[in-house]
């Protein structure tokens, strides 16, 4: 700075010098940082004031540095001149910039109850009447023979319970959706056909709210589970003998409570679950098997060889071994053909020879690690594998509105936006995720996304992004996921409170029984916060006031209800907070 360079060069006003000198070292950094963000916020007015002070101080302090010792006429004139300076740049500091923090706040607050409000008007976890399985991406591979068994089942001879039954990656809610997407299937569910994902968290409350949005009645509130049950068989038995199909994709295990409430004896009531435990004492069990090696083959092929003549294709045996490796699971086939994608000899050789390791009987845990090696394929793609890692900070089964991912990864990973939504496009590429584009504008050259494109992720992939984030203790990791039952929180979290903790993201899920009394957790550098909730209200915490790195927000109401947001005032004081989302 001009002023601070000339102080050194007279001792004529030496103390004064000094002062001024102290005076703006200490305002330089906040100067600097404000003139940052105003340049982003397109506010570049805002310290106008500042700058032309400070452009008169230089060209006063330039001509003082002029005066000679013996000049007794300009002297005294320059050295009140210099004080008045000086008093300008300290009123300046502590009333008009103080102004501006201020304003800021309020206008922080003022946008963020704006953004609050649409949490009324909306959930995350709500949908629309009618039909309601979601959409095949492509033509199944291998389930003709499965859903010619599972239709005879279900629609021909009429099993009132049946859970379609097989391990993780193998097919389950991909036969399902087929089957619900099946003509003959539809004529006879009509629009009484209501597909649910259940997942870990399951409860009645949220099913029964499922039922009745299905088939289009209006949602009662519900006093509790028993109401809900009482409820739900009243709905049904209105049905007058209409066939209906409940189906529960991905119910857990542990769930026998929930699906014996459920079993109605009411005529042409049926239910159909998908899960991963067989549920034997509830009725009869379809398994589904693995692929042949027939049809492992023919999708490894579509995944690995997509209708490209130029992509370099292996011998037999290499393919062979790669495609026998993943033990007929579709999941993993897909992966893994598609992370060889255009890949040279020497990377298919590499695989083969890692694949052939993998034991003959395929547990969860070992398809986690089979899935590990096409992760590990994007160790020359830095940039990529992080995103894919921060996926685990959303709840399973849930849709991931596309232009938050964008959001959290520009802010947090530096990224231009344009390469955020390649990195997307790539792990969708990959099948690391699954990709929806709902909206296409008249424009073709459009590749940005909007509010209504969302991303999905299987849940084996979405544990592996987890275990990926989870090799430190906790105090270490760049990611923290935390997700609560009650009021619950780990003790790590309880019992830390004066420990620091690393991380750069954090994600909290919360319950329909949370009550929004938050334990203090000290993690100064989160500069990702997202918060997922069940309940109609929800305070923020108390702790994100401190989180002064804190750039992206993203609180997501995934209950069927609207939701009041509180405790907005604790974003006030976040400077670096660019993007909030609601």
């Amino acid at each position: 700075m001009a002023i601070v360079d000339v102080s050194k060069k007279n001792s004529i006003f030496n103390s004064t010098f000094q002062r001024l000198e102290q005076t703006l070292r200490s305002m330089a950094p906040a100067i600097r940082k404000i003139d940052s963000y105003n340049r982003d916020f397109d506010r570049p007015e805002e310290i106008d004031g500042l700058k032309a002070i400070l452009k008169k101080g230089a060209e006063l302090v330039a001509k003082s540095a002029k005066i000679k010792r013996y000049d007794v006429v300009r002297k005294p004139m320059y050295s009140r001149k210099l004080l008045k300076l000086e008093d300008n740049l300290k009123r300046y500091n502590t009333t008009v910039l103080q102004l501006h923090q201020v304003a800021d706040g309020k206008e922080i607050l003022f946008e963020v109850k704006q953004l609050s409000n649409q949490v009324r008007q909306m959930s995350m976890g709500a949908a629309a009447g009618g039909f309601s399985a979601p959409m095949l991406k492509v033509v199944p591979v291998g389930l003709e023979i499965p859903l010619t068994e599972l239709k005879k089942k279900v629609v021909n001879d009429g099993v009132p319970f049946l859970v379609l039954s097989a391990p993780g990656g193998c097919g389950k809610t991909t036969l399902a959706t087929a089957f619900c997407h099946d003509p003959e299937v539809q004529v006879r569910y009509k629009d009484n056909l209501i597909f649910i994902t259940v997942s870990k968290a399951a409860n009645l409350l949220t099913i029964g709210q499922n039922i009745f949005q299905r088939l289009r009645r209006r949602v009662p509130g519900f006093q509790s589970e028993e109401d809900a049950v009482n409820k739900i068989e009243c709905l049904l038995k209105d049905m007058d003998g209409e066939p209906t199909l409940l189906v529960l994709d991905d119910v857990w295990s542990g769930s026998e409570v929930l699906l014996d409430r459920l079993k109605f004896k009411i005529t042409n009531f049926q239910i159909l679950v998908t899960s991963r435990d067989e549920f034997k004492a509830f009725g009869s069990t379809y398994k589904l098997q693995t692929l042949s090696d027939t049809d492992a083959t023919d999708l490894f092929r579509q995944s690995a060889f997509p209708q490209e003549r130029d992509s370099y294709e292996p011998d037999q045996e290499v393919m062979e071994k790669i495609v026998k490796s993943c033990k007929g699971f579709p999941l993993l086939i897909s992966v893994v053909g598609k992370s060889l994608l255009r890949k040279p000899a020497v990377e298919w050789r590499k695989r083969a020879k890692e694949c052939s390791k993998t034991a003959s009987f395929l547990e969860n845990s070992q398809v986690l690690d089979c899935l590990q090696k096409s992760v590990d394929a994007l160790d020359d793609k830095q940039s990529i594998k992080e995103c894919y890692m921060d996926l685990g900070l959303f709840p399973e089964d849930r849709r991931i509105p596309a232009t938050a991912l964008i959001d959290m990864w520009v802010e947090l990973h530096g990224l231009d936006e344009d390469f955020a939504i390649s990195n997307l496009y790539e792990l969708s590429f990959r099948n690391l995720v699954d990709l929806r584009v709902i909206r296409k504008d008249a424009s073709e050259d459009d590749d940005g996304f909007h509010n209504e494109d969302f991303v999905t992720q299987h849940d084996l992939l979405r544990d592996l992004a987890i275990i990926q984030s989870n090799t430190h203790s906790f105090q270490l990791r760049q990611r923290l996921f935390v997700e609560i039952t009650g009021n619950s929180f780990p003790s790590w979290w309880t019992e830390s409170t004066e420990k620091v903790f690393k991380a750069k993201l954090l994600a909290v899920t919360t319950d329909e029984n949370f009550s929004s009394s938050w334990p203090d957790i000290n993690a100064p550098e989160v500069e990702v916060l997202v918060l997922n909730f069940k309940t109609q209200n929800y305070g923020l915490p108390k702790f994100i006031a401190r989180m002064q790195n804190l750039k992206v927000l993203i609180v997501t109401n995934h209950g069927l209800s609207p939701a009041d947001l509180s405790e907005i005032y604790h974003l006030a004081s976040l400077p670096n907070l660019k993007r909030i989302r609601l």
